[in-house]
């Protein structure tokens, strides 16, 4: 027998809440007694959490309407909560709620909810969220050696250099060191040269002829930086969204792989993120 809509409905906001809270005692379409009216009161779902000698109740509401919940289901669940002598109310809605259901909510205390959920059924729900990638690009460099007194340079691509510490223990090749420096320190660089970089730290000693030279090796390095911006669909969400503060409730959520090749090709290009007006949810860099 197929289950009707509103018991799915009910069914995935209580493995929502599972999630949320593995320790506590959930159940659905519950049965307490009331202790205004004294008959039994069905509740969607019920939450039961010991807190030291006492015992939290908290009672869900599940409203799959195809309209926004109004005001008058609001104020019934707030009677049924207090027959029920409920610790908290929450109330969750797939449409969410008019203005006027959000106000007698908000000052009765009960939380207004809208599921956010990303599986595969009938209330999935499609997520993005502004993210912002920092494109950093080493384009050129050139190399700058200063040392105390006349310099002998062995006859070799610079790239190749074999650079050595004041110990004279190997370091590594000149232009792998440098990568390795922008590898580690491209955040935060903008569009332009930086000139004179230490990027090894200070005086190191070569190989020439049968002797060590002290020196200074310093780079000029010629950086583009682009800014690019897109709204990303979520991988993977499940929770619940406030409707009366906007939070979103969840226990993770799982992006989409993002791919520097994709993301200079497809996403939106933006001299900054002061353009947007707001604040991206994720900023990252990568570099080239």
């Amino acid at each position: 027998m197929t289950k009707p809509k509103w018991k799915k409905f009910e069914e995935l906001v209580a493995k929502i809440q599972r999630d949320l809270a593995p320790n506590a005692d959930i159940k659905l379409n519950d049965k307490i007694r009331g202790t205004i009216t004294g008959r039994i009161r069905q509740i969607d779902i019920s939450i039961r959490k010991k807190i030291g000698q006492y015992e939290l109740l908290i009672v869900i509401d599940c409203k799959d309407y195809k309209r926004r919940v109004d005001v008058k289901s609001v104020e019934a669940f707030i009677g049924l909560a207090k027959d029920v002598l409920a610790n908290k109310l929450v109330m969750v809605s797939f449409r969410g709620f008019t203005e006027a259901a959000k106000t007698r909510g908000e000052k009765a205390g009960v939380d207004l909810y809208r599921i956010i959920d990303s599986g595969d059924h009938d209330w999935r729900v499609v997520v993005t969220i502004p993210v912002v990638v920092h494109s950093a690009t080493l384009k050129s460099y050139q190399f700058k050696l200063r040392g105390t007194g006349q310099l002998a340079i062995p006859n070799v691509n610079f790239d190749n250099l074999e650079i050595f510490d004041l110990e004279a223990n190997y370091k590594g090749l000149l232009g792998e060191l440098l990568r390795e420096y922008w590898k580690e320190s491209f955040e935060g660089k903008k569009t332009g040269v930086l000139r004179e970089v230490d990027f090894l730290g200070g005086p190191v000693k070569i190989f020439c002829k049968d002797k060590y030279y002290k020196l200074n090796i310093f780079a000029n390095m010629l950086i583009d930086h682009q800014v690019y911006f897109k709204n990303l669909p979520l991988e993977k969400i499940s929770g619940f969204m406030d409707e009366i503060k906007g939070n979103i409730t969840t226990k993770e959520i799982i992006t989409p792989r993002i791919d520097i090749v994709d993301v200079e090709k497809n996403w939106e290009k933006i001299e900054s993120i002061e353009q947007l007006g707001f604040k991206p949810f994720i900023e990252s860099w990568a570099s080239n």
